[in-house]
């Protein structure tokens, strides 16, 4: 019999009644499919990665490599490569993030050029091997997050390991205001590694992956070195960074030229940009079909010229060779000048300008010149960001397969300035003393060989300007002096026109303009030759009739033998006459 209980005290019994045995396997079917659904509800929240990084753990970045997690291309908790690299808007393809590329952890990254889907095996057709597929495209990815660089004016080093020779490393420095400086510092198979220098002005830098065609890396290391040395050097008013194949010119912080090294556009008309096409790691320059041209450049110091030499060879037949060169900064708002065999040119707005000597860019205190080794035809481009791109294009013509090409950048111009002055001063002295032809010989050496300084410049054309209207004027003389000789058919005028010529020409002798003066000679020689002609004939006939009278006249011998000295000596006609 049960304990009663007190007031405040309550026993709850559960009595479960035995489950009869025809009632078990629905029960059971519901218990199954209540365990199934929350195992989906699980799965939903908590999403496998079958990328396969659960059996094995991302391996750790080294405490120095500033890419963090990034580095491995692997998924974490706090980090995926889908979300720490990015597609640059000017690359037309990038990578995939695939086991295929792994070299540890689970996941590597996987070139995707424009032109093809996915490399891996799994999604090749039957029978086809991703890796092995041809491509002509090229893909890139940065580093989502810029790394600042603080205080760091040394280089920073970018390494990784590489399953193709095809892949490149690059750095890309950032500033504000300023375009980025992309600089391929390795490329090829195996572990590869590079450096470059920090860039005046420069604040942060990105790591990047290239490749032209296909390939795979992984294990990025980026990190602050004290580097090789080759940091900008000072010439003149700018400091000169080498860059790659080129060189990089800057005044202070703010850059003023990039000169690129060649690219080139093969035979069907496609070509890579120069980052792209760079592979340091080969020494070659890439083609979109594959092919190769190997480059090898010096870079010579001087104090005042500093030469780039660049040359190449294994060059495919119809391949055109492409230099770029960037404007920027205080010298892109300057006008632009060429200096070729008409003197210098400059310009404000697009431009294309054929026999190219020299590039001069910023003005007489600030003058940069950039001499070309060769006529060169240079095509300019304004641009939207205020820049001015300069291009020029080479055909090489040897048929060997090879090309120099030889740069010389100058930044001072002190021994040229007084060149200069003294053959302004000799132009201005043989102006003085009627030595037209002269004046203008000392004027065109100013103006093509030493155009540095901008008075001295303006001065010698100022004098070119005063003869060039003497001779525009006496030119018109000669003209209307020969219509009035023409007009009136008098030879003895014309002869006077043609004089006029030949004295001119000897006034302007050693210039460009003799050969007009000569030029309109010949004009007056042509348009008058049936008046002279003429002319001759009757002064010859009177003559002859002269000549005969005394004859007749007799005792007179030796007069009409003196006139018919003369006659035959400058009257007889011409050899081809009737």
């Amino acid at each position: 019999m049960p304990t009663p209980s007190g007031n405040d005290e309550q026993v709850h019994v559960l009595e479960v009644e035995a489950v009869s045995r025809s009632h078990l396997p629905l029960i059971l079917g519901i218990g199954g499919l209540l365990l199934v659904a929350g195992l989906g509800v699980w799965l939903w929240l908590n999403p496998p990665d079958f990328g396969g990084s659960g059996a094995t753990p991302p391996p750790p970045p080294a405490g120095d490599n500033l890419l963090g997690e990034a580095w491995s291309f692997e998924t974490t908790e706090t980090s995926s490569a889908g979300r720490s690299w990015d597609v640059p808007a000017d690359a037309p393809g990038g990578f995939a993030f695939l086991t295929s590329g792994k070299v540890s952890g689970e996941l590597g990254a996987v070139a995707q050029p424009p032109d093809q889907g996915l490399l891996d095996d799994e999604s090749a057709p039957d029978g086809e091997s991703g890796a092995g597929r041809a491509a002509s495209g090229w893909s890139r990815i940065l580093s989502a997050k810029a790394v600042p660089l603080g205080a760091h004016r040394g280089a920073v080093s970018l390494g990784a390991t590489s399953a193709s020779p095809n892949i490149q490393l690059l750095l890309r420095f950032e500033s504000a205001d300023r375009a980025p400086i992309d600089v391929v510092v390795a490329s090829g198979e195996g572990r590869i590694e590079g450096e470059a220098m920090v860039p005046p002005g420069a604040t942060h830098v990105r790591a990047g992956l290239g490749c032209v065609g296909t390939g795979s890396a992984d294990d990025l290391v980026l990190r602050f070195v004290t580097g090789d040395g080759a940091g900008p050097e000072r010439h003149g008013g700018f400091e000169l960074m080498r860059l790659g194949a080129g060189l990089l010119v800057f005044r202070g912080d703010e850059p003023v030229l990039a000169v690129r090294g060649l690219t080139a556009r093969d035979a069907e008309g496609l070509m890579l940009p120069p980052s792209a096409a760079s592979l340091p790691g080969e020494a070659s320059l890439a083609l979109p079909g594959g092919a190769r041209i190997r480059r090898a450049t010096e870079l010579g110091d001087g104090a005042v010229r500093v030469t780039l030499k660049e040359v190449l060879t294994d060059i495919p037949v119809g391949t055109t060779l492409v230099r770029n060169l960037l404007v920027s900064g205080s010298l892109a708002d300057a006008p632009i000048g060429m200096v070729s065999a008409r003197g210098l040119q400059q310009f404000s707005g697009d431009f294309r300008v054929e026999g190219v000597r020299a590039l001069a860019l910023g003005r007489t205190q600030d003058r940069l010149v950039l001499e070309m080794g060769a006529d060169t035809t240079l095509i300019g481009t304004h641009q939207s960001d205020g820049t001015v791109l300069l291009r020029s294009e080479i055909t090489p013509t040897d048929g060997q397969g090879s090309y120099i090409q030889e740069l010389v950048l100058q930044t001072s111009f002190q021994d040229e300035r007084v060149a200069a002055a003294q053959h302004r001063d000799a132009a201005v002295l043989a102006e003085s003393q009627g030595r037209l032809g002269e004046a203008l010989a000392e004027v065109e050496i100013v103006a093509t060989r030493y155009p540095h300084d901008e008075d001295v410049l303006a001065a010698a054309q100022a004098v070119r300007a005063r003869v060039e209207a003497a001779m525009q004027e006496r030119l018109d003389t000669i003209d209307r002096d020969l219509d009035d000789a023409l007009f009136l058919a008098s030879a003895s005028r014309c002869r006077e026109v043609l004089a006029d010529c030949l004295a001119a020409a000897d006034t302007y002798s050693g210039s460009d303009s003799e050969s007009k003066f000569l030029e309109r000679a010949a004009t007056v020689e042509r348009r008058a030759a049936d008046l002279l002609e003429e002319d001759r004939a009757r002064r010859a006939a009177r003559l002859d009739a002269v000549v005969s009278s005394f004859r007749e006249a007799g005792g007179y011998d030796r007069v009409a033998d003196e006139i018919a000295t003369y006659l035959d000596a400058h009257l007889q006609a011409p050899a081809d006459s009737p």
